[in-house]
């Protein structure tokens, strides 16, 4: 079963400042690279949004879950916060630095 992803502006603009952060800091070829992990994870996340590494994030709010996206070999900082809503629907709504406080608000 395939999820559809519903990003908020906050996740999109979330994304899009981490990649111009990424390319002004270490290049294109790296931005390129960690764009292909952002993709990779939201590919995980419409596939299979509650396993591993998915992880239960009580601390943040009842049925919130997060997903970091780095990988085995391929390290980042940065992780999605979501829940699923509705049968095939997954509510993304931020994208944040592992340093980043992580308040959520849902729509």
């Amino acid at each position: 079963m395939t999820y559809e992803l519903r990003l908020s502006g906050h996740a999109e603009y979330e994304i899009t400042q981490a990649l111009a952060w990424t390319e002004n800091h270490f290049g294109k070829k790296q931005r390129d690279a960690y764009k292909k992990l952002i993709r990779s994870a939201l590919l995980h996340l419409a596939k299979h949004p509650l396993r591993p590494p998915a992880r239960k994030r009580e601390d943040i709010g009842a049925a919130v879950h997060s997903l970091h996206i780095a990988r085995k070999g391929k390290p980042a900082r940065h992780f999605f916060i979501y829940r699923i809503a509705g049968k095939r629907i997954v509510e993304i709504a931020r994208f944040l630095h592992d340093s980043m406080d992580t308040h959520v608000e849902f729509n």
